[in-house]
């Protein structure tokens, strides 16, 4: 546990960001009033902060890019976090609490493999509430039911209907295979009449 220097509340140690400059080796500030300041700063300060951004670009862009490279390689959860809370208003903490809660499995369908692009963060579309962690498929599934539970139970009756269908399909497959089973014995034998069809085959040689 740790008081905010800024709001004087205590709270648990994930709410500070590290900081090896201090004793204990966190901010003095915690996350939330540093998050505070640092948006107040920038719309107060906007068009200043763009236009210093513009001209360090211009001034030597490829040490601006070689800067953002070097940053996506040496902090990759700082970037992840930031992404996080951009898109949807968690924390990678709060992420990985979620994914923990489901075993670390996709909530529909239990899967570990993620699929190619990773896990997706669902949500409720149009805004930031978050519903669970998905694999790829069942994430694209949902959005192609375009999150309507009409027709995901429309679907559900629909495979139901059908696989009642193959089991009755299958069923008189089944029954009509046995009954030309059966059925072949006798059709020799009427065939076999009055050696009928050892006559046709010897005719059939005889007219070579």
């Amino acid at each position: 546990m740790k008081t905010c220097a800024r709001c004087k509340v205590l709270k648990e140690i994930v709410g500070f960001s590290k900081n090896p400059q201090q004793k204990d080796g966190y901010h003095v500030y915690c996350k939330e009033c540093v998050s505070k300041y640092h948006k107040k700063y920038y719309t107060e300060h906007r068009e200043e902060l763009i236009e210093r951004e513009r001209q360090r670009r211009a001034t030597d862009p490829e040490k601006h890019k070689q800067y953002h490279r070097d940053y996506r390689i040496n902090f990759p959860e700082r970037i992840r976090n930031s992404r996080l809370l951009k898109a949807y208003g968690i924390t990678v903490e709060e992420w990985e609490k979620l994914f923990e809660l489901q075993e670390r499995k996709c909530a529909i369908c239990k899967t570990t493999d993620p699929g190619i692009k990773g896990w997706d963060t669902d949500h409720k579309h149009g805004t930031k509430i978050v519903r669970g962690i998905l694999c790829t498929s069942c994430n694209n599934g949902l959005g192609r039911f375009k999150d309507n539970i009409e027709y995901l139970q429309t679907a559900v009756e629909y495979l139901l209907r059908n696989k009642q269908n193959e089991v009755v399909v299958a069923s008189n497959e089944e029954s009509s295979s046995r009954n030309y089973v059966r059925a072949r014995p006798e059709r020799h034998a009427e065939l076999g009449q009055g050696n009928g069809h050892s006559n046709y085959v010897s005719g059939a040689c005889m007219g070579k």
